[in-house]
């Protein structure tokens, strides 16, 4: 059971699998989770792993709460999850009123990283809010970006103040030059400057974020990603262009879909609404539909 991306709960059958030798199961670094004590404990006595397999599981954020509510702009909070250490972060999701479809809305590049401001939301709207953790590849699951259950959904509902969303205008191949559009009495960056426009070299998958403050005293924020490989204007936002060799994983945002990069693979067939991608000798089909009825996943066929 080592090295995939098995996730959810884990079935109270496999207690019965009395026969299982100590050291004999392995089902660390996954996204699995149990909350029978006593699966739990026969779990522990059989597991072969070095780490302790439920500290490695990648589990859902907790304490998914809102700091702040504007017209446009909720600013979400969680508590970090373990392992921190390994490489990935949270990524989020909204579903609007009378909807099946989750959304995505933005990630992070670390899990430390504990909270993120979902934009270009409706005035006066209620919104349920969700979370995934993402754990990528890394020594002990080399192959397999890891990915949560959502979390539990809150719901949110904004405020209608007559404030309009700030608008970032990307400009430039790398670096990019980021404006915000229009004149605000205050800017301040997720990189802490407080200038209309700033410059950015980011490597893939790094979101950029500002806060405006306009004369009338609103505050809104608008977000947005960036990558090296192209610039993301409104020529191209809705399909990356062909023949990138990098692997991309597809994630969809609203009027657009957004690729997260990762280095060292042949992208074999490229149309806007799938890729067929050769990655170590196995091959991965991806959908990047624009309407997912669950957060995006990967599928790393046996």
């Amino acid at each position: 059971l080592e090295a995939n991306h098995l996730s959810g709960e884990i079935p109270e059958e496999l207690a019965n699998l009395s026969t299982i030798v100590p050291a004999g199961l392995d089902i660390g670094w996954k996204a699995l989770h149990t909350d029978n004590a006593l699966l739990s404990a026969f779990i522990t006595s059989k597991h072969a792993g070095l780490v302790d397999w439920l500290s490695s599981q990648t589990i859902s954020p907790v304490n998914v709460t809102f700091d702040s509510v504007g017209d446009h702009t909720v600013w979400m909070s969680w508590d970090a999850v373990s392992p921190q250490g390994a490489p990935g972060g949270y990524h989020l999701f909204i579903r609007r009123p009378g909807s099946l479809t989750w959304e995505s809305v933005g990630w992070t590049e670390s899990k430390w990283t504990t909270t993120f401001p979902v934009t270009e939301l409706d005035p006066g709207t209620s919104y349920d809010i969700a979370v995934t953790t993402y754990t990528d590849p890394h020594l002990y699951n080399p192959y397999n970006r890891v990915t949560s259950d959502i979390s539990s959904p809150e719901m949110v509902t904004t405020s209608s103040g007559g404030c309009a969303q700030p608008i970032i205008d990307i400009s430039g191949v790398g670096p990019f030059t980021l404006s915000v559009i229009g004149t605000y009495e205050c800017y301040l960056w997720s990189t802490g400057e407080t200038t209309p426009t700033i410059e950015v070299d980011p490597p893939p998958d790094q979101w950029f974020w500002v806060t405006v403050t306009s004369a009338g005293g609103c505050e809104e924020s608008a977000a947005t990603t960036v990558d090296p490989d192209f610039s993301l204007t409104a020529s191209n936002r809705a399909t990356p262009p062909l023949g990138r060799t990098q692997f991309p994983s597809c994630v969809a945002r609203r009027d657009r879909s957004e690729y997260r990069p990762e280095r060292g693979s042949r992208i074999v067939i490229d149309t806007p609404l799938c890729r067929l991608i050769e990655i170590s000798d196995r091959w991965v089909w991806e959908q990047a539909e624009r309407n997912l009825t669950a957060p995006p996943s990967i599928f790393l066929p046996a």
